[in-house]
């Protein structure tokens, strides 16, 4: 017996005098019993009509799409480098030798990690070098895993052709295994639910003209003919959004059984699940719905980035270093998202800094200038005060830029300790 079906048998054990009369089965009630009483199966497509969620992803496309990677080299001095002129910068930032762009390839990754069991690329290796980056759909892959929770492995499977785990480039959400990840829907399927029939609820209202469900009560029995015609205006009350009326007759009553939008505060409700939703993506829900201070905005944005871009970034660079690189290349190579431009922050703050690391002797007037795309000045020179003292520790030597003076540090103290030896011999 349906819910449906046990509250009609209350009512009717309740009151056993009087006849009921409830709208059978039209189509916005059926809609509304889905909605509010059945368990929605979660798919992607119905998950992206929430517009939370994709309001949340379209936020992280948007950075990770216009954030360049780049590849680097660590020196033997420890300095840290840019590789340039390899051709996987060019895959990864321009053409991906697919039909895909960078952009769409990267677009597609980040849907399938977040809403899927994971993203997969084919690497098109051509010896040691990839000639090309193939997104594949989630739906044509398969895993085929091992039984051994120790020595895991897996083997990928496309269209029943089998693949090695070195063959793709893999970016896994909260993976166990390596092979596989976990989607957002998997793991958060009661609030996206509740959001989603949150909407199917509010479409209802705006189909039914925003009339309440109830049933009717008859002080007598009614004639076959009565009912069909009750039901026929009824029918037309809810399916239309044209003007109707319902007429009751001497001794029928019509008692509500459901709450309008506003007695079920569906507006704070959607607010609240916007909240929720981004505590998933990590995301402030100033940045989902716009609103806000430019101060508040600035700190919204700091989040974004420390608490869910950069923790997505590590997670993408580290995907590539393992399945981009060679093995000789492991260690010594990596690449990385070069951040600088989403962190220049405000005109002020980025000319504040470069006055501060200028001052310090961090950076160079050029070196700024070419953070801004700027050209050169060709004058990369380090200011120095002329009451300062350039010390080199390696050496012991210091200068004196105001006189030109160089001191040997090693030699002073030398002299000073044998001065002091000195007068302790003669007393």
């Amino acid at each position: 017996m349906s819910f449906l079906d046990s509250l009609r048998a209350f009512f009717q054990r309740e009151q056993p005098q009087a006849e009921r009369i409830t709208p059978e089965e039209t189509a916005a009630e059926s809609a509304l019993a889905s909605a509010i009483l059945s368990d929605t199966a979660l798919t992607r497509e119905r998950v992206l009509e929430i517009p939370s969620v994709t309001a949340a992803l379209g936020l992280i496309k948007g950075v990770v799409r216009e954030t360049p990677i780049k590849l680097y080299e660590k020196g033997e001095d420890g300095s840290v480098f840019e590789v340039s002129g390899d051709k996987r910068e060019r895959l990864l930032n321009d053409d991906t030798g697919d039909t895909l762009s960078a952009t769409q390839f990267r677009d597609a990754m980040i849907d399938d990690y977040f809403l899927g069991g994971g993203a997969y690329a084919f690497i098109n290796w051509q010896g040691n070098k990839i000639e090309s980056l193939h997104y594949v759909e989630e739906p044509y892959v398969s895993i085929l895993k091992n039984d051994d929770p120790i020595f895991k492995s897996y083997n990928i499977l496309v269209q029943g052709k089998t693949y090695f785990p070195y063959q793709f480039f893999k970016l896994l959400r909260n993976t166990k295994d390596g092979a596989e990840g976990s989607s957002i829907i998997r793991e958060n399927k009661l609030l996206l639910s509740v959001a989603y029939n949150t909407l199917k609820f509010e479409k209802n209202l705006v189909e039914t003209g925003g009339n309440k469900k109830g049933f009717i009560t008859a002080a007598k029995k009614l004639t076959k003919e009565a009912i069909d015609a009750l039901k026929a205006a009824w029918r037309k009350l809810y399916s239309s959004s044209q003007e109707n009326i319902v007429i009751l007759n001497d001794g029928l009553q019509f008692t509500e059984s459901s709450n309008t939008s506003v007695e079920m505060q569906l507006n704070e409700n959607k607010q609240t699940n916007a909240a929720e939703i981004g505590k998933i993506f990590n995301i402030p829900l100033g940045m989902l719905s716009g609103t806000g201070t430019s101060q508040a905005s600035e700190d919204d944005k700091h989040k974004f980035l420390d608490y869910c871009i950069i923790p997505l970034f590590k997670t993408i660079t580290n995907a590539l270093n393992r399945d981009l690189l060679l093995e000789e290349e492991k260690g010594r190579r990596f690449f990385d998202f070069d951040t600088k431009d989403i962190k220049k922050g405000s005109m002020l703050e980025r000319y504040q800094s470069y006055q501060i690391a200028i001052k310090s002797n961090v950076m160079s007037v050029d070196e700024c200038r070419k953070i801004e795309n700027l050209p050169p000045r060709g004058h990369d020179f380090i200011n120095l005060g002329l009451g300062s003292v350039v010390f080199n520790p390696d050496t012991g030597k210091a200068i004196v830029p105001n006189t030109g003076e160089v001191l040997d540090i090693n030699e002073l103290l030398s002299k000073r300790k044998g001065g002091k030896g000195g007068e302790k011999n003669e007393s």
